[in-house]
């Protein structure tokens, strides 16, 4: 149960995202809308989007308050949660599947977007999953459902986990919003206006260049 506090004079919002789907670049996408600019790194090595460390857009929620993350602001901004990317848990007793985290920080976020991929552009970010896992998790090489079928593996553990994740908290938390990241990613107008009404901002002059640096940087498009 989120609990609210620190009366916010501006909008606060968060992207809780799971690896994979580009929620890194989310979040720097979302925050040029509102003039916070300079953020994103790009490291062609994983084909992923970094954040300098620390990041005033990161809410390092083990280590500060989401007083203290907020104060490091004067307008409203978007925000990644580390170290794990949703509020989630990995318990033993649930063989390491995320499950709810059963309390969470209190904070008065806005909205809480976390990109999803249906149809557009899934067989891409999937290809861009498992290369990532390849190359930079090597512990997950010999599990037994990567070594049979890495294409799977890769929907199980982006997309089937944490659809099942959103759906559980969507249950207790009105604040939820889904993007469809591969028609973002694909210059979709309709999700690009329904993520500007979200956010209350004004479009980006720029914005099908940047999608389209996506497109090529991270999915070799």
């Amino acid at each position: 149960m989120v609990i609210n506090t620190h009366m916010n004079t501006f909008n606060v919002y968060s992207v809780e995202y799971s690896p994979g789907l580009g929620g890194t670049w989310l979040t720097g996408f979302i925050n040029l809308h509102f003039g916070i600019e300079d953020l994103l790194i790009f490291n062609p090595k994983e084909l992923d989007y970094l954040l300098h460390d620390p990041s005033p857009i990161v809410w390092y929620y083990e280590q500060q308050t989401f007083e203290e993350l907020v104060k490091q602001h004067n307008k409203p901004f978007a925000y990644k949660l580390s170290p794990h990317h949703m509020w989630i848990d990995y318990p033993e007793s649930n063989n390491f599947r995320p499950t709810q985290m059963e309390n969470i920080p209190p904070n008065n976020t806005t909205k809480r977007f976390m990109p999803i991929i249906n149809e557009t552009l899934r067989q891409e970010f999937i290809d861009r999953r498992v290369f990532q896992v390849a190359y930079a998790m090597p512990e997950v090489l010999n599990n037994p459902s990567f070594i049979k079928d890495p294409q799977q593996f890769a929907v199980d553990t982006m997309i089937n986990e944490f659809e099942r994740i959103i759906k559980e908290q969507s249950k207790t938390a009105s604040n939820i919003v889904t993007i469809d990241i591969g028609k973002l990613i694909n210059n979709d107008d309709n999700e690009y206006n329904r993520l500007l009404t979200h956010i209350e901002a004004e479009p980006l002059k720029n914005k099908a260049k940047l999608v389209s640096e996506y497109r090529q940087d991270a999915l070799k498009l």
